[in-house]
């Protein structure tokens, strides 16, 4: 009896559960009806009630049914009543079809229906080679039901689309089916917390995948690609069986990197191969006496000069049209790059990465779509590598943009091609000296910042943008005047950046003098209670400031910060560390400050420790200095 009442029980759960959500086109279940507020999310103003994805093949083309359907729980969730489709033109790759989409309202209880015209749909191109389908619902307010569907028509065999469990905001239902055909095999790759759990990384045999109550990501800060972390199936083309008469044959596809290489050359040949073109340039650009390090500062400067369209690993353009428009994706700007530094005897190759915005790389499977971009790999005599990307907005070579930086990157370099480790090549450093030279008839401040790295390209930026966030000084809100400014290497970027403002005050304020330390009011970014991906830093970074304050007679120092150093590490792997120490002599104050941050990704769990950590230094740099004259 006992198994019986269980049995029935698991029977009554399995139905209310499915029962949550409906899959059929304009009839939402009573459940979805009802829903108010996300069950797992309190503070979601949308949530997807139910998505799936169907991929069929069928006549050499394959097909992806989507129906997609979200709940507008109250008027801040409107703007997921506006929807956005990108798809590929590029060769004729996809196209978008049966895109049907209906607003579903309730009143007395009775669903009022409102469907989409044709001409509410809209055609828009973002990109070269990327179309999107854009259209906002009609008649939507709280507790308004939308849903959609459409059909994706690729000829793609070689990647799958991928299928992204895991949007912006809470998802209670998604489920992806696959009906592949036997003479296709592929390589089904399972990514994210709940499908790895779930599957433990395998791909069931009814090729079928599901999960339910998918928390959102729209909160998150601090994340490049959020494609990295969400739960994501991509597949890509292991094997195909090809009929040759009456033979079989296992065809395999991509299996090795050597093949990928095989490829990639073949395509880029037409460009590294055009010597006469290249020396016609070279002409122009650089003299027979120019040193090496000469000649890569003009080609760089040269080819700079074309602007990119797009982000890609192909090309579309040849090389002629590329010289002739001066535009081109960012791997034909880099690929000229490298045919003009081989030309003049600077060994380059092709450099094979994906930025940090279209999401970190696998090593484990052959996948060309991960890709975006392509750099220029220059060999020096200690056999490392200098990365050079032409579609940088620096001058300096070596100040690579920091979202290309994404760890890894692919060299084509036939038998020798490999996978090679982007470090950041520069120092990212800030270095300031505060002088208060406090006097019994006023106060003069001198600051000097010098900026190396990121930090150069930021303040060069807001310079160039007047943006510049100058420090603050208060003296008991006695006015201090800037007497005025100077600015060395502004253009230079090969040299290190530097400020300096001098400042006065005629008044001396009585009484207790408070210093405030935080000259930039720097404040924690970290406020989310907790964090569901890691946090990524544009770069590692390194400040030591110095703080030098001259007292007049009869001055004293009543209020000292004390010294503290505290780090943030685990298990080994120092992510940052903070040093605060003073000196405190009779006529001078000297204050000593180290912020290191050498670790640009701290895991979700500990990202607890990174607001603490945080908060300490922000709360010591807030600590004053009283001055207290007799």
């Amino acid at each position: 009896m006992n198994k019986l009442i269980a049995l029935l029980l698991l029977t009554l759960t399995a139905a209310t559960s499915q029962g949550q959500h409906s899959l059929k086109w304009g009839k939402p279940s009573k459940e979805e009806i009802q829903l108010k507020v996300c069950s797992f999310d309190s503070s979601a103003n949308a949530i997807v009630l139910a998505e799936t994805g169907d991929i069929k093949f069928i006549n050499n083309f394959i097909y992806l049914e989507i129906y997609r359907k979200i709940k507008i729980l109250n008027s801040k969730g409107l703007d997921y009543a506006t929807i956005e489709i990108p798809y590929t033109i590029e060769n004729n790759l996809e196209d978008i079809q049966n895109l049907k989409a209906q607003t579903i309202n309730f009143e007395n209880g009775i669903p009022v229906v409102t469907q989409i015209d044709k001409d509410q749909i809209f055609t828009q191109t973002p990109e070269p080679g990327v179309k999107e389908k854009k259209f906002t619902f009609p008649n939507v307010k709280d507790g308004s039901i939308v849903e959609y569907k459409y059909t994706i028509v690729n000829q793609r065999f070689y990647f799958l689309k991928d299928w992204h469990f895991q949007n912006k905001i809470p998802t209670i239902y998604s489920e992806l089916k696959a009906e592949i055909p036997r003479n296709l095999e592929y390589n089904v790759i399972l990514s994210g917390k709940l499908l790895l759990d779930k599957y433990n990384g395998a791909s069931p045999n009814d090729n079928k995948w599901s999960l339910n109550n998918i928390p959102g990501y729209e909160h998150e800060d601090f994340v490049y690609c959020y494609k990295d972390y969400i739960n994501q199936i991509q597949f890509q083309l292991k094997s195909y069986l090809k009929y040759d008469y009456s033979r079989v044959n296992n065809q395999s596809v991509l299996q090795t990197w050597d093949e990928l290489v095989a490829e990639v050359t073949e395509d880029y040949s037409p460009y590294l191969t055009k010597s006469g073109v290249a020396k016609d340039l070279l002409a122009q650009i650089i003299d027979l006496k120019d040193s090496r390090e000469v000649a890569v500062k003009k080609i760089f400067k040269f080819v700079q000069q074309f602007k990119p369209a797009y982000y890609s690993w192909y090309k579309n353009q040849n090389i002629s049209d590329l010289i002739k428009s001066r535009t081109g994706s960012s791997s034909e700007i880099n690929l000229l790059l490298c045919l003009l530094l081989n030309e003049a005897g600077i060994p380059a190759n092709p450099f094979l990465i994906s930025t940090k915005e279209h999401g970190k790389i696998s090593k484990h499977f052959p996948h060309l779509n991960q890709f975006n971009h392509v750099m220029a790999a220059v060999s020096e005599k200690d056999s490392s590598y200098t990365f050079l990307d032409a579609v940088s907005s620096s001058s300096n070579y070596h100040l690579l943009p920091s979202d290309h930086i994404n760890y890894w990157g692919f060299i084509l370099d036939g038998a020798h091609s490999r996978w090679l480790k982007i470090d950041y090549p520069t120092e990212s450093k800030e270095n300031y000296l505060v002088n208060y030279n406090l006097e019994p008839g006023g106060v003069k401040i001198s600051f000097c910042g010098k900026y190396s790295g990121y930090f150069a390209r930021e303040k060069r930026e807001d310079k160039i943008n007047n943006t510049i966030k100058e420090p603050v000084f208060s003296l008991e809100n006695e006015l201090i005047k800037k007497d005025s400014s100077s600015f060395l290497n502004l253009e230079n970027e090969y040299e290190d950046y530097t400020e300096n403002h001098y400042y006065s005050s005629s008044v001396r304020p009585a009484g207790k003098l408070f210093l405030n330390l935080n000259l930039f009011e720097l404040q924690n970014p970290y406020k989310q209670k907790e964090r569901q991906f890691p946090v990524e830093l544009g770069f590692p970074y390194n400040i030591n400031n110095t703080i030098y304050i001259k007292l007049s007679p009869g001055d004293t120092a009543t209020v000292v910060p004390k010294n503290i150093s505290i780090a943030l590490q685990d298990e080994g792997i120092q992510y940052g560390k903070f040093i605060y120490r003073t000196v405190n002599d009779k006529n001078s104050i000297r204050v000593f400050i180290k912020w290191e941050m050498s670790e640009t990704i701290i895991p979700q769990n500990y990202y607890g420790f990174l607001k603490e950590f945080t908060n300490k230094v922000i709360s010591k740099l807030n600590e004053p200095i009283v001055i207290e004259r007799k």
